[in-house]
Parts: structure tokens; C-alpha cells; sequence
């Protein structure tokens, strides 16, 4: 059984939505072979979470990394904006964290719209944008 993520920041409301986004925090301790020993993504850590506003059911959640292993929460602000993408207007998340990368997420349904990194990153290779997950560098486990 592994120890669940905090919460701290990164808490929005959207009136478009009506749903309420939170940054959850990574699992503790950090080491998943500690925390996890019979491993586990750590369901909801390192994730942004969509509740309803008026029930707080969740609504659907976005794991940035699953099994996170090198305290890179998702607790940073999460920004809400309509973006013009391939011709479309779309109601996104924006999330910049800890972890290098900046998420791009559909506000509606939590799913994974572009990752890009803003600075060097040796953890990961990019982003699987039909999974959603990150392609982990075997070099960073």
C-alpha cells in the first residue's frame, strides 16, 4: 500500500465546466520501491483531479506520472483558456510543475492534448500523447 499525494495549491474552479481542478502532490516517501513495494501506479498522485463543484464527484483525473519517483508533485496553478488548436477551439488546462513539462489537458474529459518541456529533462523522452504517459528514460529509474 502505497501513500497517497497531498494537496496545497493548484486548486481552480471553472464556471464553463463547473468543475473544480486539483493538483495533487506525489505519493510518500518518494521511493516507490518504499512506498509501493509491490509497485502500483499511486492512483491519483501527481495528477490533476476534476470534481463537480455542486457534488464533488470525481469526473475523470490525469495522471502526469505515474509511479512518480523523483518528487516532481502537480501542485503548481492550473491556468483555464480557450485555445485555438489545429483549427479548433478548445477549452484547456495549462499546467507548468515541477517536473519540466508544461500539460496542455481538455478541460472537459482530462485528456492528455500536448506535454512539451520547458527545460532539459533526462527523466523522460517526451510524452505518448495517445496514452498519456510519459516514455520514462530506463537511465532515470
Amino acid at each position: 500500500m502505497g501513500g497517497g499525494g497531498s494537496t496545497w495549491d493548484g486548486i481552480t474552479y471553472d464556471p464553463q465546466t463547473n468543475l473544480v481542478y486539483v493538483g495533487v502532490g506525489n505519493g510518500s516517501p518518494w521511493n516507490p520501491l518504499l512506498r509501493s513495494p509491490k509497485g502500483g501506479e499511486n492512483l491519483y498522485s501527481v495528477s490533476i483531479v476534476a470534481l463537480d463543484a455542486d457534488t464533488g464527484e470525481l469526473k475523470w483525473h490525469y495522471q502526469e506520472i505515474p509511479e512518480e519517483q523523483w518528487d516532481f508533485d502537480a501542485t503548481a496553478q492550473i491556468l483555464v483558456a480557450d485555445l485555438e488548436i489545429n483549427g479548433e477551439l478548445k477549452h484547456v488546462l495549462m499546467h507548468a510543475t515541477k517536473s519540466g513539462y508544461f500539460y496542455l489537458v481538455d478541460a472537459a474529459n482530462g485528456k492528455l492534448l500536448g506535454a512539451k518541456n520547458f527545460v532539459a529533462s533526462n527523466w523522460t523522452n517526451g510524452y505518448d500523447l495517445t496514452t498519456g504517459r510519459p516514455k520514462l528514460n530506463p537511465e532515470a529509474m
